[in-house]
């Protein structure tokens, strides 16, 4: 099972990334448009059952090849401090609701202890102390974990940057009894680099596009020592540094004329011209400043200066 969280998508933008990620079920808190947006997914073999859901939250409980049934919760905690307290209660009436082997994970944006957190200024201890008693109050204990120590960064350097461990794997006393000695990997919130996105691209089939007008990864990968650095930068962006794709197809064209002859061009152009276009022909000449009018005439007309247009691509 994999839980996504701030995937700031709606259901059918998950369902592309689950047939893409090869899982055979989801379960998709929509977002806001903004934050938020929560995506469950699971593979064959597993019988998920949804229990209850939230913008914070997925409870389901979960059936592994007729295997006794035990309960996952996908959790984030809220964002802001003040309203934090609302999330641990969510979280002890998630308890009350059920007896089962209880394993509940995710970001509660939260930290339990000063050593969960590197830089900065120092955590008020309220604010662990409530995350704590919440735990206790829902008989959860830390599941265990290897991997980075943190889990977030504010990505700074130096004495601004900001480490801490938000993400945290819980579960009661019957889940650990019947499944043991199971730990969480922790992955540390950090940059993408170029060498990832290289990977991401030989890995590509050959003939995948990335939308109906997009180029097939064959394209990048035969060309990437030309468009290689264009195409990471832009992708890194993105990524790391969140920048928008509002203008991501907007494209500078410049048409350079060739010499040609006029009369012999216009003839030409009367004898490859059927009648039928006669009239689309003269609606676009009616329209001397729309793209294709200025098309017609650089061609036919050498006085006229470099055409430089903006387009974009909806």
């Amino acid at each position: 099972m994999v839980f996504l969280m701030e995937t700031k998508v709606d259901a059918n933008a998950m369902e592309n990334i689950r047939g893409k990620l090869g899982f055979v079920s989801k379960f998709v808190v929509n977002s806001d448009g903004v934050k938020v947006g929560l995506c469950l997914f699971w593979s064959a073999g597993i019988d998920a059952s949804l229990i209850s859901y939230s913008r914070f939250h997925v409870d389901v409980q979960v059936e592994e090849h007729r295997n006794n049934p035990w309960r996952f919760t996908a959790f984030y905690g809220h964002l802001e401090s003040s309203q934090r307290g609302h999330a641990w209660t969510l979280l002890r009436r998630l308890h009350d609701m059920s007896t089962l082997p209880w394993l509940c994970t995710g970001d509660f944006n939260e930290i339990l202890y000063d050593s969960e957190k590197n830089g900065g200024l120092q955590r008020p201890r309220f604010f662990m102390d409530n995350f704590r008693h919440a735990l206790d109050d829902s008989e959860l204990q830390d599941a265990g974990f290897f991997g980075p120590s943190f889990t977030w960064s504010n990505k700074h350097e130096g004495r601004e940057m900001v480490q801490e461990r938000l993400d945290h794997c819980v579960c009661n006393y019957q889940w650990r009894t019947l499944f043991g000695h199971a730990t969480k990997q922790a992955f540390l919130d950090v940059d993408f680099s170029p060498d990832e996105i290289k990977k991401v691209v030989f890995d590509m089939y050959l003939t995948k596009a990335s939308g109906l007008d997009g180029l097939w990864t064959l394209f990048y990968q035969k060309y990437w020592s030309i468009v290689g650095d264009l195409v990471t930068k832009a992708c890194l962006e993105v990524l790391n540094n969140g920048t928008g794709l509002e203008n991501v197809n907007d494209t500078l064209i410049v048409l350079i004329p060739k010499p040609v002859n006029f009369e012999k061009s216009a003839m030409c152009m009367s004898k490859k011209v059927p009648n039928r276009y006669a009239e689309s022909l003269a609606r676009i000449l009616k329209r001397p400043n729309s793209l294709a009018a200025r098309v017609l005439k650089q061609c036919y007309y050498l006085d006229t200066p470099v055409l430089e247009a903006t387009i974009t691509i909806f």
